[in-house]
């Protein structure tokens, strides 16, 4: 990945941000309100800012770097089992958000190709949603650089389930596998391998032979089944090819209201 040499400001600093220079008042980010998760590279707090430019970076001393983001409502993976808990789910309504995750985790993916990075660790808890049924990547802790299709190291990560039983050097395809357990992932309410007892993952991908739920049109059927192909040569050659499928293709960058209205219930369930 890119090397970046940062001048370490005390108390503001300027970035160049949509052609224009802002002056980011790095004191303002001491207005925390509450920590909200805590990983292995960091904590993560929600507070309040009016600067516009802190959205995407700001550094507070020599020894901490702030990175600034939005804050999403919450993970797909709490969003379904919510979801799945509802009095009534509408099989319109099931598939319409399957295909917005979809069309959105592709379209994320197609971008982070087109800058030569691969995400490597697609699944539900890195894909976040938001209250106007924005659909978003996120965790990209184990990305790497790609060259042309390949990744230019040997080593394959990635979360053990969500792995294909041949992990490739091209991981585009091994990232679509992990879409295809996503979207069956959200279909079921559970992750497909659950009911599975082995004594490792990969005896399990080795003979599972993966199968869609009828809840879901023989379109989103054929659309899953074509990302799991066990032979990574089989899946599509690239995320356009998904993309011009026709369970996604007729997909807007802007959800509809219907989609917002129902996604906003569900995440209201999430709160209770």
């Amino acid at each position: 990945m890119a090397e970046y040499m940062l001048n370490i400001p005390e108390n503001s600093t300027e970035f160049n941000y949509d052609g224009s220079s802002v002056l980011v008042h790095v004191k303002q980010l001491h207005k925390c309100t509450k920590q909200i998760g805590k990983g292995y590279f960091g904590e993560v707090y929600s507070f309040t800012i009016d600067d516009p430019c802190v959205i995407h970076m700001a550094v507070k001393n020599t020894s901490i770097l702030y990175i600034c983001m939005e804050l999403m409502a919450t993970s797909v993976a709490t969003f379904y089992q919510a979801m799945h808990q509802l009095p009534e789910l509408p099989p319109d309504k099931l598939e319409l958000f399957v295909r917005r995750c979809a069309y959105n985790v592709t379209r994320g993916l197609d971008y982070l190709k087109s800058k030569n990075i691969v995400h490597r660790d697609i699944k539900p808890v890195n894909i976040l949603i938001n209250k106007n049924g924005e659909v978003k990547l996120c965790d990209f802790g184990i990305c790497g650089n790609l060259s042309d299709t390949e990744l230019d190291f040997d080593d394959f990560v990635g979360t053990a389930m969500y792995l294909p039983p041949k992990p490739e050097k091209c991981a585009i395809q091994d990232d679509m596998w992990a879409l295809g357990i996503t979207l069956i992932e959200i279909i079921e309410g559970k992750h497909p391998f659950d009911s599975y007892k082995s004594d490792g993952v990969d005896p399990i991908t080795a003979t599972w032979e993966p199968k869609v739920p009828t809840t879901v049109s023989n379109d989103a059927r054929a659309f899953i089944l074509q990302l799991l192909k066990k032979e990574a040569n089989e899946r599509p050659r690239s995320y356009m090819d998904i993309i011009k499928h026709s369970f996604v293709c007729n997909m807007t960058a802007i959800p509809s209201s219907d989609e917002i209205d129902f996604i906003r219930h569900v995440i209201n369930e999430t709160n209770k």
